[in-house]
């Protein structure tokens, strides 16, 4: 009886502690739900075309931009003046004295249709039903609004260009710095890994009298060098990384960006290329060219817009049909003039400003040019390089595939044909590295 109440015993423990984890992994669980929620809420950007519309997407100065256009458009009239149509209600209320009797509230409302600048429409009817109808033509008033609309709307299309630009060009700039030293800091680990398993051999064949001191130092030296150049690129990668998700506007836990392989990056290099025709470029359409123009011809409409002298001249002719359909047609000029109305020194002070902003477009075109010559010189720099960097490829896989050929026949060790691959890799990121100099010079010519 008693062996029995302790086999009992026994698994009534071993029930109970199996019990236990189960109910201590309820926050477990939950916690790796939350986990697999906030992983399925993670973005990744695989290309660089993903990266591009994230950042336009996200970035708030591009998407004011864009608005800025929207307003500019609707800001643009047509000839007619047919949306400034007006009405208006006046009733007159007066005072009544105690002892008068009462009068009869006198009213009218009316209705004014600009057609144009110069010429508008009325027409009104008061209590009596009294109609009143006419046109009102001022020849002298004119008005630059229209072309200084105009003239802001390609101002602020141009600048949108220009934003759209810079976010493409920052975005795909810090994505492709921060994936340069991402291969590279990958492929130092390897190197790491294996200087110190060399460091360590060459510790073990020195015991064994294989090796000597010098050996052992030159191994430490070495793996104590590779351990430094990690730390570097680490800094480095870490700062590119922060100004990529700054760039894009994105939380690191909320958005992941895939590294290009080095054909994916080859391919993007080449499709860009054939997309820019450089004999076609002209330093005369980058953005601050065409802004300086649009000034010089803004202040050039001003001054045509201001008359050296400027009267008022005003024609009415009115239609008046009564309640009892008498007709009264009247007709109405009038000149009025002051001092103010001579534009004298306003016509000579926008002469001088056109003359310094055509002065300053100038300026900015011969700047311009010789920024674009310069960018071609790095462009032709980069893709020499690229080619350079084909070739120590190219030479880096033989040596990589007689490598692993000698280690399949046993005459050379696991170590050296490691050596082999990472200084195939290493060849493979001074390729990517030129892939990314030769991309950052096209993108800054798709300015021109």
């Amino acid at each position: 009886m008693t062996k029995k109440r302790t086999i009992l015993g026994v698994l009534l423990a071993i029930f109970i502690c199996a019990g236990l984890p189960a109910q201590g992994t309820a926050p477990q669980q939950t916690q790796a739900q939350t986990t697999e929620r906030t992983q399925a809420t993670v973005r990744e950007l695989s290309s660089l075309d993903e990266i591009v519309a994230y950042a336009r997407t996200h970035n708030l100065p591009y998407r004011q931009d864009l608005w800025e256009v929207d307003k500019a458009r609707n800001d643009i009239e047509g000839l007619l003046s047919l949306d400034r149509t007006s009405f208006s209600f006046t009733q007159d209320l007066p005072i009544v004295e105690a002892s008068s009797t009462d009068e009869e509230l006198k009213y009218s409302t009316g209705v004014t249709i600009p057609v144009i600048d110069q010429i508008s429409l009325f027409s009104s009817i008061n209590q009596d039903s009294d109609i009143i109808s006419g046109l009102n033509f001022s020849p002298l008033v004119h008005d630059d609004a229209n072309e200084q609309n105009i003239i802001a709307y390609e101002k602020a299309v141009i600048e949108a260009e220009q934003s759209a630009l810079d976010v493409r060009k920052n975005a795909l700039t810090t994505a492709l710095t921060w994936m340069d030293y991402s291969r590279q800091l990958q492929t130092q680990e390897l190197l790491v890994s294996l200087k110190e398993t060399v460091y360590e051999d060459e510790k073990v064949r020195y015991e064994l009298g294989e090796a000597s001191l010098d050996d052992v130092k030159e191994a430490l030296l070495e793996w104590s060098e590779a351990q430094g150049d990690r730390t570097f690129l680490a800094q480095k990668e870490r700062t590119a990384r922060t100004d990529l998700y700054s760039t894009l506007q994105a939380d690191t836990s909320a958005l992941t960006v895939s590294v290009l392989s080095l054909a994916a990056l080859r391919q993007a290099v080449d499709e860009l290329g054939s997309d820019i025709d450089i004999t076609q470029a002209e330093p005369d359409t980058t953005a601050q060219v065409l802004l300086a123009e649009l000034y010089a011809r803004s202040l050039e409409e001003e001054r045509k817009n201001t008359w050296l002298f400027e009267p008022v001249l005003n024609a009415g002719l009115s239609v008046m049909q009564s309640a009892d359909q008498d007709l009264q047609v009247g007709a109405t000029v009038s000149v009025s003039f002051g001092l103010e109305d001579f534009n004298l020194e306003e016509r000579d002070e926008l002469a001088i400003d056109i003359g310094l902003a055509r002065e300053q477009h100038q300026q900015t075109l011969e700047q311009s040019t010789l920024e674009y010559e310069e960018q071609l010189l790095t462009l032709e720099a980069s893709q020499a390089t690229r080619e350079i960097r084909n070739i120590e490829l190219e030479q880096m896989e033989l040596l990589k595939e007689e490598a692993e050929f000698l280690f399949d026949q046993g005459d050379m060790s696991e170590l050296e044909l490691d050596d082999a691959r990472i200084t195939y890799e290493q060849a493979e990121n001074s390729l990517f590295s030129a892939l990314v100099e030769e991309y950052t010079a096209l993108l800054k010519l798709l300015y021109y």
